[in-house]
């Protein structure tokens, strides 16, 4: 990562020397948060791919749950055209954030990061450094990701049989920011769902330096939580320069070095933790700020 290189050297200085100091009452409402459930009232609704899914009152679709299969929670997302890239008169913007017109196709996005609880279900081990079932999992590389996807995927249907012809995936960077920024019903926010990073993010201004248990933050516009803040999720994509003419669900570049992350983390700063923002990081690297978020997708 060569980015926010001040930040990085306070995240390397914290894995050195954790923060222990505080006293274990002050951590243990963390550590014993219990696991994500549904609601139960739900009812059949008809999401992306004309599938038929479990939906709360809030239009959360609410997946597995049963025998043993944590629950897995997704916002619909609706496809659209939207401004990719820095928000007009961001003092703060990067030169890779540069504005461009981008059409993206409707999806199925993680309510939440991916927590302990269900990385742990998927692979038999837990590599977090904050253990928690409700927190999200982190020191996990690119490489990791694409090996709990691949995973995933052949448990599908034990989380739902109509999952059957439905994939996970990590979510392509265009996917990411169009969801971070609220989709079809954007307000146009600095970070995901507010202006004010304290209603929506934990960073380093109110973090504790270290993660949080997801959900505790509001809501985006689509009902998503923790696109600012607490880890940095992976997406799909290599590295590069945004293009210049307009593209409908880009993939990123065809190669690269370095693969994308978003969204800010417990130990960064504002600037690092807007929706705009682009971050990077070599497929296999591991930090306790990198963790993901799922796309769920229908054919």
């Amino acid at each position: 990562m060569t980015k926010h290189l001040f930040s990085l050297l306070l995240l390397s200085l914290s894995a050195l020397f954790p923060c222990h100091a505080a006293p274990a009452s002050l951590w243990q409402p963390v550590w014993a948060t219990a696991s994500l459930r549904a609601p139960e009232v739900l009812t059949l609704r008809r999401v992306q791919g004309g599938v038929c899914l479990p939906c709360d009152a809030n239009g959360t679709v609410w997946l597995g749950g049963q025998n043993g299969v944590p629950n897995w929670p997704f916002r619909d997302v609706e496809g659209g055209t939207f401004t990719m890239g820095n928000l007009p008169n961001d003092s703060q913007a990067d030169s890779d954030e540069t504005r461009h017109q981008v059409g993206v196709s409707g999806y199925l996005i993680g309510t939440f990061e991916v927590t302990q609880e269900q990385w742990e279900w998927v692979m038999g081990s837990n590599p977090s450094y904050w253990k928690g079932a409700n927190l999200p999992v982190e020191t996990v590389s690119w490489n990791d990701c694409q090996e709990f996807v691949s995973r995933l995927n052949a448990k599908r249907t034990q989380i739902a049989p109509e999952l059957a012809q439905a994939r996970f995936r990590l979510p392509t960077e265009a996917e990411w920011e169009f969801a971070a920024r609220g989709g079809t019903r954007s307000n146009g926010y600095l970070y995901s769902g507010s202006n004010n990073i304290e209603d929506v993010a934990w960073y380093n201004g109110n973090s504790g330096s270290r993660t949080h248990p997801v959900g505790m933050k509001r809501a985006n516009e689509l009902g998503i939580h923790d696109m600012t803040g607490n880890v940095w999720e992976w997406c799909q994509d290599w590295y590069g320069s945004y293009p210049t003419a307009f593209q409908n669900n880009p993939q990123g570049p065809t190669s690269g070095s370095n693969r994308v992350n978003r969204g800010g983390s417990w130990g960064y700063f504002p600037q690092g933790c807007r929706a705009s923002n682009r971050d990077f990081n070599a497929p296999d690297d591991r930090y306790d700020y990198l963790g993901l978020r799922l796309v769920l997708q229908f054919p």
